[in-house]
């Protein structure tokens, strides 16, 4: 192959739509999206657990793959069917996060998550 440059292969690009058409069709909050997004990239519930920077990530992340499991049936009518399955909703507000990666100077990946805040600076954290 010579004259080619192969990049890397992503994920996230081409998924990103249908992870979002799929996670509003489920009606999934922002740690549910969050467990999709690992879940799409290939990790398993453990190996997520495990690869958390801090206790209080791994506590985060056990919460939320707790909702996304109890509302995997709506994720599964939302991909069949292409129609609005919301997952049933304990109150309760989930903050906005972001998923984030880093690696360890041995080499290991680590996973936290960070509150969004708005562009402008403005609004909540």
């Amino acid at each position: 192959m010579t004259g080619l440059t192969a990049s890397p292969p992503t994920i996230f690009p081409k998924t990103c739509c249908l992870r979002d058409h799929v996670a509003d069709l489920a009606g999934l909050d922002a740690g549910e999206r969050l467990v999709l997004d690992l879940r799409i990239i290939g990790f398993r519930r453990e190996d997520a657990f495990a690869a958390c920077l801090t206790e209080a990530d791994r506590r985060l992340l056990q919460a939320a793959w707790k909702r996304f499991t109890r509302h995997k049936e709506a994720v599964r009518k939302a991909l069949q069917s292409g129609r609005k399955h919301s997952a049933r909703r304990i109150p309760g507000a989930v903050p906005d996060l972001e998923l984030m990666f880093m690696e360890t100077p041995d080499n290991r990946l680590k996973i936290f998550f960070q509150k969004l805040v708005p562009e402008n600076g403005k609004g909540r954290i």
